[in-house]
């Protein structure tokens, strides 16, 4: 008895074929390709569930776990996410599956596989209430409790990358002002860094020859590791951002521990000491003395939830 997990990103959709115990028995990964639109696109994974499936000596596939970006109704299988799968009215994401592959198939949104991939096999093993902040285009949030994810009472995922902080902030995509996501996702600080860049000041606009287009936040960490006092404000200004987001959160969510992922946390040890102050600033009245920990799975955690979804959807003895 096996399960395929499958991570459908803007960008890429990765899927793994997963093992009862996690071992990870095969991989593939495809680009998403969006302006296809979804029937093409759910005809490629399907393929790709497919090859995955045929591989010998690999195990019979008996579920498939899907998570996806954006509004899922986990009980329809209606993904509505105009966003980053630009042009797809409402979708159902699981019933074309069904009819394809013959098995049972499970769906949710991207923050909370990503959240059981990190609590099943990464950094939030053994935790009973953790929380789980991805860093990336935008902020997704997911928490768990004893395993199950935490949802609205009609089955929806929360938006926390969407409370606000800052009133007179930035306009979101959203239409509110001052998100989470505007001041300390890691497309705002790449637009912070581009912006460094091109008024001149520190090392960004030498390191990038001129051209500001070429900033990334990448170089905006490089330069304050080399000593860019503008570099090192900047990012102590998402930073600090970020750790009121945390404190907001664990005032409500009160988790055992946080988990971030995302390609900032590559740049974990260098964020996350002003994360810390500000938790620690704010811990009188909320419980922010809990651990803070970068995510462990890398951009496998999403398949890897996925997959243990479908693996819990058809049990210890299959279906």
């Amino acid at each position: 008895m096996t399960a395929i997990g499958v991570d459908i990103g803007g960008t890429h959709v990765r899927l793994l074929h997963i093992a009862p115990t996690g071992r990870i028995l095969g991989r593939h990964r495809l680009k998403t390709r969006p302006e296809r639109g979804a029937a093409a696109t759910i005809a490629a994974i399907v393929d790709a569930i497919r090859q995955l499936a045929a591989a010998p000596n690999t195990g019979l596939v008996r579920a498939v776990g899907i998570g996806i970006s954006g509004p899922v109704d986990v009980a329809t299988g209606i993904v509505n996410n105009p966003f980053t799968l630009s042009g797809w009215p409402p979708t159902d994401f699981r019933a074309p599956f069904i009819d394809a592959l013959g098995v049972p198939v499970v769906i949710d949104n991207d923050a909370n596989v990503a959240a059981f991939g990190e609590w099943w096999l990464g950094a939030g093993q053994g935790a009973r209430r953790m929380t789980m902040v991805t860093i990336g285009t935008g902020i997704g949030v997911a928490t768990l409790v004893d395993g199950q994810a935490q949802r609205t009472t009609d089955g929806r995922h929360g938006e926390a990358g969407h409370m606000v902080l800052n009133p007179s902030g930035e306009k979101c995509y959203c239409g509110a002002r001052g998100c989470w996501e505007v001041l300390s996702s890691g497309t705002a600080l790449d637009k912070r860094a581009i912006a460094l860049a091109e008024r001149g000041e520190g090392m960004l606009k030498a390191m990038v020859n001129g051209d500001p287009s070429l900033t990334t936040s990448a170089l905006l960490f490089a330069a304050a590791a080399a000593g860019d006092a503008e570099a090192q404000s900047v990012i102590d200004d998402m930073a600090t951002w970020l750790g009121l987001g945390l404190v907001n959160l664990a005032s409500t969510t009160m988790p055992d521990i946080f988990v971030l992922s995302g390609g900032v946390m590559a740049h974990f040890g260098a964020i996350h000491p002003q994360i810390r102050l500000v938790l620690k600033q704010h811990s009188a009245m909320i419980p922010t003395n809990v651990p803070v920990v970068a995510a462990i799975l890398g951009d496998e955690a999403g398949a890897l939830g996925a997959a243990k979804l479908a693996l819990d959807l058809i049990g210890p003895f299959g279906v």
